[in-house]
């Protein structure tokens, strides 16, 4: 099962993709919906949070990516 570490200072989360991927979508529901609740417009800031995701995903490099990879293979 793929995993993905997060980094958060000293702390070190690590989630499996299929975990992380339910976790983003229930956020993405969350923003929607609290978004509406507050009167704004819910498809403005899912639009919003994807733009920042691909901002922070696309940050890591393809040699970073398989650096993790053969680590985790050790």
């Amino acid at each position: 099962m793929e995993t993905m570490v997060f980094q958060f200072g000293n702390l070190n989360v690590s989630l499996s993709f299929s975990l992380l991927s339910s976790v983003v979508f229930s956020l993405k529901y969350f923003i929607r919906d609290y978004a509406k609740y507050l009167g704004l417009d819910g498809e403005e800031m899912l639009d919003d949070f994807n733009e920042y995701l691909f901002e922070q995903t696309s940050k890591i490099s393809l040699e970073e990516i398989e650096e993790a990879r053969k680590e985790k293979e050790e």
